[in-house]
């Protein structure tokens, strides 16, 4: 029996959609119940890999259980879990990307997108527990749309 376990990374994709405030505060109802599962999740996942930790299981991007050292049913079960809730975090992970925000940090509740203003490129920026976004000059580079530098 063998597992696959990737790294879930954040999203850093190249998204030229450019969106209104409108449009995104319309989003912002389903983008918060996608982040409230993230965290959920993200905790859940900290939780089995301090357990797997514990039994003296070494983590690494790609993890086959037939290279264990010790193949306990308790390790077992805990990468199975692993797996599935790195899979549900991708997913949601997927779902915020799909409507055009970028998460910078998966530990930070924030949601970016870009925007424009008067000919001037911004970003968009929302937190989690907001009920309204902020507008923020930036500087966006064109090689990777998921990184912002705010100027002041």
């Amino acid at each position: 029996m063998s597992f696959l376990i990737k790294n879930i990374g954040c999203t850093k994709t190249k998204n030229d959609r450019v969106f209104t405030a409108e449009e995104i505060e319309n989003l912002i109802p389903m983008v918060e119940s996608s982040f409230y599962r993230l965290l959920q999740m993200n905790a859940q996942i900290n939780t089995i890999i301090n357990q797997l930790k514990s039994q003296d299981v070494i983590l690494s991007d790609s993890i086959t259980l037939n290279s264990l050292s010790h193949s306990d049913e308790e390790s077992i079960n805990n990468l199975s879990s692993l797996k599935v809730l790195l899979s549900a975090t991708q997913d949601e992970i997927s779902f915020i990307s799909k409507r055009g925000g970028t998460i910078p940090n998966i530990d930070e509740p924030i949601v970016n997108w870009n925007g424009k203003i008067d000919d001037n490129d911004i970003v968009f920026t929302w937190k989690l527990g907001d009920k309204k976004i902020e507008q923020k000059k930036s500087s966006i580079t064109e090689q990777d749309k998921g990184i912002y530098t705010e100027e002041a």
